[in-house]
């Protein structure tokens, strides 16, 4: 996340901690999205090669290009308010992406 170094307090107050495996904030690591760097800390830390993660994000400069650039599939997360121009692929919330990856449907719209 792009944030001030609170983030993993933040999760941990919510009691949302527990189901983050790693939690990486641009204050801690040193860059900010959309800088590659951050996304490959991410990967290093997770021990994944970019061909097997998925970032799911809500702002396509940050989100979606960083990604991209550090050679992982992107997702952009629009409300149903929004219409996004960007050439990428799109959900309405997470809970349709998650029946979309657990019946093995990479192509959500």
């Amino acid at each position: 996340s792009n944030s001030d170094g609170r983030v993993e307090a933040a999760l941990e107050a919510a009691g949302l901690l527990q189901y983050f495996d790693v939690v990486l904030d641009s204050a801690l690591v040193g860059v900010e999205k959309p800088d590659p760097a951050i996304f490959r800390a991410a990967l290093e830390a997770l021990g994944v090669r970019p061909d097997e993660a998925l970032h799911v994000g809500d702002l396509y400069e940050v989100d979606v290009v960083g990604a991209r650039a550090a050679g992982i599939e992107a997702v952009l997360l629009c409300s149903a308010a929004e219409s996004p121009d960007h050439r990428c692929r799109t959900i309405r919330s997470l809970a349709l992406l998650a029946d979309d990856l657990l019946s093995g449907d990479r192509a959500a719209s």
